[in-house]
């Protein structure tokens, strides 16, 4: 899934600005909760938008059908050529372009959305517990989380000030 996103922001919110990255971010979040890859919810919720339920079904359908179409074949031959050395060197190419996807859209989304110091700080706190030392997901959500709030309760004035907020009492 994180192989797209990438692919699906820069489509539907740069090149053909159908939606904005904010939009396209609280897509995201709402294929979070709803089961499936959050890419295709993402694809659907864009449908929908632009032409309701057809459009939801229509574009759902056209992005499942290339990578059917792609399996269906790789399943047709997989048998018989994955002994062959140049096949296997591929898929195992194929593996690290996917990895080096998956790390340009975590670079993106953290650029775009850690705007402070302390996000920055609760963000490598998080990705060091979760990769480094194997804290289970969600007690590193849920610290994060907590972080977040405490550091909103602290400083709600200076933090809508960084990122341009109008704060109450203030012009």
């Amino acid at each position: 899934p994180f192989a797209v996103w990438s692919l699906l922001q820069d489509e539907l919110v740069k090149r053909r600005k159908i939606m904005s990255n904010k939009d396209f971010l609280e897509a995201a979040v709402l294929g979070d909760i709803l089961p499936g890859p959050v890419t295709m919810d993402i694809v659907t919720y864009t449908g929908y938008r632009l032409s309701e339920w057809r459009g939801a079904a229509i574009a759902t359908f056209l992005f499942v059908l290339p990578s059917f179409l792609v399996m269906l074949f790789i399943a047709m031959y997989y048998d018989q050529y994955i002994g062959v050395p140049l096949v296997s060197k591929v898929f195992h190419a194929l593996g690290a372009v996917v990895t080096g996807i998956i790390i340009s859209v975590g670079l993106n989304l953290t650029r775009e959305q850690v705007k402070s110091y302390m996000e920055t700080g609760i963000f490598l706190w998080a990705f060091i517990s979760s990769l480094v030392f194997k804290f289970d997901m969600l007690v590193v959500i849920t610290l994060a989380g907590v972080a977040g709030l405490l550091f909103e309760a602290v400083q709600p004035a200076a933090n809508k000030e960084g990122r341009g907020e109008r704060v109450e009492g203030r012009g």
